[in-house]
């Protein structure tokens, strides 16, 4: 008690003062990342659709790989993580990058319980990949798998695009007429799914009327195409929109129309380096606020280290206070029990003792002097009558057995052994009982303790021809380097021997319990419709 607390102190010092460290740093290490990090692929392609928008690709990037690290367990949130990687890749036209993060993605698709799913629409998003790459053999045998399976799994917005990269195809085949259905089909569909992507469509159908030198719908569908991205605040469809009219009016060498469409691309171009300079001032000003909120949460957790460290200390102290008071109260009382239960057994030993020998002094009286006073009182009577009188003879030989079961005679002189086997014999002979006998013990215990088992197998043979309704019984005595077995086996009816114990007319078996103990040994004892087997242990 007295070398532990300083100990133990010092130890749980250290482990408090580990953890807060480790708190601390961990705190500190998550500076810099998204306070929110989407729970599944669709918020993640809805976060990732603004930022792209804004032109923010490296807050997008950022977003999804720690998305990744977050669900890096789970096959099918890995699934989407890498095909939005692909989606910001493909707006910053990194169509190497695009196809890689498309087969990744797959790769884990193909790892759930919804693998055609998946498979079906990286299918889609390949061969939108392919077609965008002017790879159109590649894009088409894609299309065609897919249109083979239903478009199955494909949701309408991906229907849609690839319809209208159908009608393109057949747009370049100037199947013209077929074009404008297949567009028309694809403007119905997206307009219920993603009507802000319906300047792709638009741009295609201003290429189709130019080759059909419809000026009047190549105009209607500029507008269309214009209105559009507006609505949806999406300047890259307004860029791409003017693009494709600029090239439209150099095909068809109009120079006023060249002159218009200059003009509006150099304008959006002005509004597109403008928000590129403001998007860069904004990641400018968020970086200065982000250092600074670091600073200050260097700043709090030093300050928090400190306190969560006095805290700890005073935590640690007081537990061991009272732990100590705890552990000094426990220590008291099992000493007191342990001085209590040495008292008891050492009250026991003398009581016993004091029994045996109260028991040996009226064995001698009832031998020395009631019988020689009977001899005594025999010989007048023969000597006055002639004859012999039987029932003095019967006096003297019960008072013998009484003498001999209070004290068994020359017990020191004979020891152990000798004296279980005369008492087996007594009892074989009286009772017309069967004991037999397996000793093997040398006088290993003082002479006090053998008469105790002496008197532990005299209770045990007794209780067995009153109560058990046996007619056999085995005495078994062990002696090894370190301990001496005792075995009472009988083949009784048994008994019961939990509901024994607490009853009041159990004094034999608490009387066998209680004298193993007094020597040091231990009592066992097992009972069934078998019989019984009293078994000590005594260490020497």
């Amino acid at each position: 008690m007295r070398f532990f607390a300083p100990y133990s102190v010092v130890l749980l010092f250290i482990c408090f003062a580990t953890w807060i460290q480790i708190g601390c740093e961990n705190k500190s290490s998550r500076v810099g990342e998204f306070t929110h990090i989407p729970t599944t692929g669709l918020d993640l392609e809805k976060q990732v659709y603004l930022y792209n928008n804004e032109l923010q690709y490296d807050s997008s990037i950022t977003l999804i790989r720690q998305y990744l690290e977050r669900h890096k367990n789970s096959p099918e949130e890995l699934y989407y993580g890498y095909l939005n990687l692909s989606f910001t890749y493909k707006r910053l036209f990194d169509y190497d990058h695009v196809l890689i993060y498309l087969d990744s993605a797959l790769v884990h698709g193909k790892q759930t319980d919804k693998q055609l799913f998946f498979e079906n629409n990286i299918l889609a998003q390949k061969s939108m990949a392919y077609f965008d790459l002017q790879q159109f053999g590649r894009a088409d045998s894609l299309i065609a798998i897919l249109k083979e399976k239903k478009y199955l799994y494909l949701n309408d917005e991906d229907r849609s695009k690839l319809w209208i990269l159908e009608g393109y195809s057949m747009y370049l085949k100037k199947a013209y007429l077929q074009a404008e259905q297949q567009y028309m089909l694809a403007i119905e569909r997206m307009k219920k799914s993603s009507p802000c992507d319906l300047p792709m469509v638009y741009c295609k159908q201003m290429q189709l009327y130019a080759a059909m030198n419809d000026s009047v719908k190549e105009q209607r569908a500029f507008n269309n195409s214009m209105t559009q991205a507006d609505s949806c605040g999406i300047l890259k469809y307004k860029h791409y929109t003017a693009e494709v009219a600029l090239l439209l009016a150099r095909e068809q060498k109009k120079s006023a129309k060249i002159l218009v469409a200059t003009s509006r691309l150099d304008s959006i171009n002005l509004l597109y380096r403008e928000k590129e300079n403001l998007i860069q001032l904004s990641e400018l000003d968020k970086k200065f606020q982000l250092e600074k909120q670091q600073q200050q949460i260097l700043f709090d957790g030093q300050v928090l280290r400190q306190k969560n460290t006095f805290i700890a200390l005073l935590i640690v102290s007081l537990i061991l206070i009272l732990f100590g008071i705890l552990f000094y109260f426990v220590w008291r009382s099992r000493q007191k029990i342990k001085q209590h239960n040495l008292s008891q057994i050492k009250y026991t030993n003398q009581l016993i003792q004091r029994i045996e020998e109260e028991r040996k002094r009226i064995a001698t009286d009832l031998h020395d002097e009631i019988s020689h006073d009977l001899l005594s009182l025999k010989r007048t009577i023969q000597d006055r009558s002639g004859g012999s009188n039987n029932q003095i003879d019967t006096i003297i030989n019960n008072i013998r057995s009484i003498s001999r079961n209070l004290h068994p005679a020359m017990f020191e002189t004979l020891g152990l052994k000798i004296s279980i086997e005369q008492l087996a014999e007594r009892i074989q002979q009286t009772d017309q009982f069967v004991i037999s006998l397996d000793i093997d013990y040398a006088g290993g215990l003082p002479s006090f303790s053998e008469l105790q088992i002496y008197r532990i197998v005299q209770e045990a043979m007794t209780n067995t021809i009153k109560y058990a309704n046996a007619h056999a019984a085995k005495i078994t005595i062990q002696e090894t380097s370190k301990t001496v077995q005792v075995e009472i086996r009988d083949n009784g009816t048994g008994f019961d021997v939990d509901k024994k114990l607490i009853h009041a007319d159990s004094f034999g078996l608490h009387n066998i319990i209680e004298r193993s103990e007094a020597i040091g040994g231990k009592a066992n004892i097992e009972s069934n419709k078998h019989g019984t087997i009293i078994t000590i242990e005594i260490y020497t």
